[in-house]
């Protein structure tokens, strides 16, 4: 049982705890799919618009029921996103809470020496913040990244279909964001061990303070306790300052803006074949909006 345990992944284990609400959660990520969809959609619509302009079509009704279709399509968007989000958050919610009543639960179980030899504030760190930290991976990245994943790909296959090299084009911004990828997690393991040390060290200065402070003035202590405070704050903040600093590529900071840098390979791709019909043809419109997307 012990060895089944140590082979869970972290992740297993977070999706192993939403116990019944499993079906709020797959519900969320259709809902946020639908939305995703919908945010889609415009691009379509205003390809067909530029279309009609390129024909010389001066129908304004024609135009007026493009833009209603492109305004209920965003309108779409939103309440989607925001049905998905709120199911997902009370979901998230509730598991959290029966999360928290377990770890109490199992607190009170426990040998008292066992529990003396933690701090308070490792304590407080576990119940409250690493829990709360559940939050964003069962609300946010359950349903949004599956959504945002599934519809990219949708897309490439649509592209592909029209014109195989504008696929190729569409994927040549791969290769860079895994390039970025990789640059940003470069000694992320010893950023991490910095952040976990840090903030285990400010929540025990914090709960030392805040519970102690009588006892400080009485001492006159109040000066040194207040600095080691401040330099717990400031070690604690830092060590996420630090680590994102890190990331931040000096090319990516100097090179052209991003939505050039995406749309780059397919107007590059445009611009080689423009003596080939897929140039000619008006679909290629299609390329730059759903690039844009």
């Amino acid at each position: 049982m012990e060895a089944k345990q140590k082979s869970t992944s972290p992740i297993a284990w977070v999706m192993g705890q939403t116990g019944p609400h499993k079906k709020q959660y797959i519900l969320s990520v259709i809902l946020a799919i639908v939305g995703v969809a919908f945010s889609v959609a415009p691009y379509f619509v205003i390809a067909y618009v530029v279309r009609g302009l390129m024909d010389g079509n001066k129908d304004l009704s024609f135009y007026l029921i493009c833009c209603l279709i492109i305004a209920v399509l965003w309108l779409g968007r939103v309440l989607f996103h925001a049905l998905s989000t709120g199911i997902s958050h009370k979901a998230t919610f509730a598991v959290l809470g029966e999360i928290r009543k377990r770890c109490t639960e199992k607190l009170a179980r426990m040998p008292l020496g066992t529990v003396l030899e933690q701090s308070s504030g490792a304590l407080k760190n576990t119940l409250i913040e690493r829990i709360d930290s559940i939050e964003t991976t069962l609300a946010h990245i359950v349903p949004e990244v599956t959504a945002n994943l599934l519809v990219p790909i949708i897309i490439v296959i649509y592209i592909f279909s029209i014109d195989w090299r504008m696929g190729l084009a569409s994927l040549a911004t791969v290769p860079l964001g895994l390039f970025c990828y990789v640059f940003m997690m470069a000694g992320s393991a010893k950023f991490y061990q910095r952040t976990v040390t840090a903030t285990k060290a400010l929540n025990d200065t914090a709960v030392e303070y805040i519970g102690g402070i009588q006892v400080i003035k009485v001492f006159g202590k109040t000066k040194s306790s207040y600095d080691r405070f401040v330099h717990d704050a400031y070690e604690a903040a830092h060590s996420y300052i630090d680590w994102m600093r890190s990331s931040i590529c000096i090319p990516e900071r100097l090179s052209f803006p991003r939505h050039d840098r995406e749309q780059y390979p397919f107007r590059a791709a445009g611009s080689k074949h423009g003596g080939c019909d897929c140039r000619r043809e008006k679909s290629l419109l299609s390329y730059f909006y759903l690039g844009a997307s």
